[in-house]
């Protein structure tokens, strides 16, 4: 009797592929590449995938606030999230139905989600990393490993992206000059990777703020080869 208990307490799919319909692989952000360390200076802008439809779930007020929490395992197809994370149902599946029709390394990749909603006090940030900076990194460095696939949205005082590779991104990010710099819009899927610097904002009234974060993460060295085989858009295997 415990397995269909456990059972009834998540919500578990494989991606739908008509979820993808006319959303097209995005052109200018990096995509089932191996890493390379010399972009992470120029960095990389994020892609808009799409708006989210059921604005009111997405915002409703849980009290969830979870980190990193493994949806999809590597091998596996199956996404598994618990039913109290069924607001978020739209965003996971289609973000889940994108990678499905786009990346062939889908399958070994690991699926993961953070969600934050709480209440943040009008001139504060909702986390307290603020400065320009790129996502997980530190794997990379000594690794030749895939970049991570990325997708964001938030319900108010969305973040901010650099536009698009430029040398010494960093320094130049600093300025806080509009030609370099956009911020996202409510509500809306956004797709980036490692390279892609980002910032939180700053937010402006008193009140709850959601925030989610997906992931799909690079399979290990012993799928890489076999996926870039498969694959004629990725980087040349590593010598």
């Amino acid at each position: 009797m415990s397995e269909p208990q456990s059972k009834s307490l998540f919500i578990e799919f494989e991606p739908a592929a008509a979820l993808a319909d006319g959303l097209s692989r995005p052109a200018d952000v990096s995509f089932d590449t191996v890493y390379d360390g010399d972009k992470r200076n120029r960095g990389e802008g994020a892609a808009e995938i799409k708006g989210l439809v059921d604005r009111e779930a997405f915002s409703k007020d849980s009290h969830i606030f979870v980190n990193d929490f493994v949806m999809k395992q590597p091998g596996s197809l199956t996404h598994r999230i618990p039913k109290q994370y069924k607001q978020f149902e739209e965003m996971i599946r289609l973000v889940a139905a994108f990678e499905a029709a786009h990346s062939p390394c889908f399958k070994h990749r690991k699926g993961v989600i953070t969600i934050r909603q709480s209440h943040v006090n009008a001139g504060f940030y909702q986390i307290g990393l603020t400065d320009w900076h790129q996502d997980r990194i530190g794997p990379r460095r000594d690794e030749r490993l895939l970049v991570d696939h990325i997708y964001v949205a938030s319900d108010r005082d969305p973040g901010f992206f650099q536009k698009k590779p430029m040398a010494d991104a960093y320094e130049r990010l600093q300025q806080n000059d509009d030609k370099d710099i956009t911020q996202a819009k409510s509500h809306t899927v956004y797709m980036f990777n490692n390279y892609a610097w980002h910032r939180t904002s700053r937010v402006w009234e008193d009140g709850v703020r959601t925030f989610v974060r997906i992931s799909y993460e690079s399979p290990d060295s012993n799928y890489i080869e076999n996926c870039m085989d498969r694959n004629e858009r990725t980087a040349p295997k590593p010598s």
